[in-house]
């Protein structure tokens, strides 16, 4: 991307003109214009105070996120209609701080202030998604000064990886999920707990928006219709309810929205935002949006302990959160296992304890998965993590971040265990298998991860090879039946 000379100007002022920028230049020119173009889009934000450029924005965000959940799109787009998502989402967001008037406007005011906020959206993302591939891969982008002007360009060995990864990590999302019940589940878990029917919350936001995509209600409004709904008091409805609300106060700001994609507090998993417009303080929603917020709720928050601290306080909820958050690693391992079961290979998975003649050992570790390759000679001790949804690269900055300063060590002391523990592992698996003519001795010993969706730490030299679980069974049927598989 080639800089306007303004913008240029601005940066070079901070880092100096020269012919090759220093990496510690790299993160800093991000830097200079993150914060720059946040300022811009605050600005413009704060100077359009017309609710119908508001309305707009949450009304051609749930016509994108219609698109998205019906699939009507193609790969070649789904990035481009993710990235307007994410800068709708921040202007529907931001709208929680400015004072809205209801006047009239034109559809062609509206379409130039969305374009023009638009564009500094883009650069923020476009700011932020460099900043975070720098530290991922330091050599990943050059800065060159052409004609005055500030030039940044990808490396062309990795350019091509991104994209093709951003382009289809949505809709790998929606494929990969492993607990196909989790709306149920969440659905049943409210009835239960918190005495909320959402199938019917559901229908009420459709009766709102039966006339167009958004709808709008007071908080009392809606408090008063879930006591109706679900015969329960204003206390029960309103701790519901506060779970799912965006307002000025609880609302980050967008700097932290850029880098937190996975706090609970943002639209992505709250469908009701708090505007003031007219004097009035009015909750707004569209249909789409809400199907959406419920889906990420159960299938990209609860698995992982997360959920409204409002429902948290209900003791017997967070009950249920905490034992989706267990089951989620299981159920991917138990996907797994049934990708791998029929090859010719010994397998062992959730291992806590092995057994030997007269004893049980204690490793004080979880094995996930222990792979016992015949042929090849190869004990594989396979680390399986279910990852959450990634939509950029600030996303993939948080696998590689959990890699590199989590998953890395706790997979290194496993494979250690297992190569200082070779006899014990082969004694464990003679007696599963009721078999007695195997040596381990002259085993190999590797660590892998097998993940759900590709992410793209595993392209960049990982210390240890990282397998999606669509790959497994061939990466297995290589490493297990090929006689080179150790070089």
């Amino acid at each position: 991307m080639l800089l306007k000379k303004d913008i240029s100007d601005i940066v070079i002022r901070i880092i100096g003109s020269s012919a090759s920028y220093t990496y510690q230049e790299k993160k800093q020119a991000c830097e200079i214009l993150l914060d720059y173009f946040i300022k811009q889009f605050q600005k413009a934000c704060y100077q359009i105070v017309d609710f119908d450029f508001y309305q707009f924005a949450m009304k051609e965000h749930d016509r994108l996120t219609e698109a998205v959940s019906c699939k009507k799109h193609t790969i070649t787009n789904l990035s481009e209609i993710s990235e307007k998502r994410r800068i709708l989402k921040y202007i529907i967001e931001f709208g929680c701080e400015v004072v809205m008037t209801k006047t009239s406007i034109s559809e062609i005011t509206i379409t130039e202030n969305l374009e023009k906020i638009y564009e500094r959206g883009k650069m923020i993302l476009f700011s932020a998604n460099m900043f975070a591939e720098l530290i991922m891969v330091n050599n990943f982008f050059d800065i060159t000064l052409c004609d005055d002007r500030l030039l940044f360009s990808r490396s062309k060995q990795y350019e091509y990886l991104f994209e093709k990864i951003n382009a289809i990590s949505e809709q790998q999302i929606e494929e990969s999920i492993i607990d196909q019940n989790a709306l149920k589940d969440l659905s049943i878990a409210l009835c239960e707990y918190m005495e909320i029917n959402i199938v019917s919350l559901f229908e009420l936001i459709k009766l709102f928006c039966s006339e167009k995509r958004t709808g709008m209600i007071t908080k009392k409004g809606l408090i008063t219709h879930l006591c109706f709904q679900n015969n329960i008091d204003k206390y029960q409805a309103e701790e519901f309810l506060n779970g799912l609300i965006i307002n000025s106060e609880t609302k980050m700001s967008l700097k932290d929205l850029v880098w937190n994609p996975n706090k609970f507090n943002r639209f992505h998993y709250c469908p009701f935002i708090e505007w003031k417009i007219d004097g009035n303080v009015l909750l707004q929603f569209s249909l789409f949006s809400f199907d959406s917020c419920m889906f990420q709720v159960a299938k990209n928050a609860i698995p992982f302990g997360h959920a409204p601290k409002e429902w948290l306080n209900n003791k017997n909820f967070k009950r249920f959160v905490d034992k989706k958050n267990l089951e989620h690693e299981k159920l991917h391992i138990h996907a797994i296992i049934s990708r791998i079961k029929h090859l010719d290979i010994f397998y062992d998975k959730n291992v806590k304890k092995f057994r030997t003649n007269g004893r049980t050992i204690h490793p004080n570790k979880e094995f996930d998965l222990i792979i016992i390759c015949k042929q090849t000679k190869q004990i594989i001790i396979a680390e399986c993590k279910y990852l959450k949804g990634r939509f950029n690269a600030v996303d993939q900055l948080n696998d590689f971040n959990e890699f590199n300063n989590k998953f890395i060590g706790k997979l290194k002391e496993k494979v250690q265990y297992a190569k200082n523990n070779i006899f014990i592992i082969e004694r464990h698996f003679k007696l599963k298998y009721s078999i007695d003519n195997i040596n381990f001795n002259d085993f190999l010993v590797k660590g892998i991860f097998i993940i759900n969706t590709p992410t793209f730490y595993m392209h960049i030299h990982p210390e240890f090879q990282v397998i999606t679980i669509s790959d497994i069974t061939k990466y297995l049927i290589d490493e297990c039946t090929t006689s080179n598989s150790r070089s």
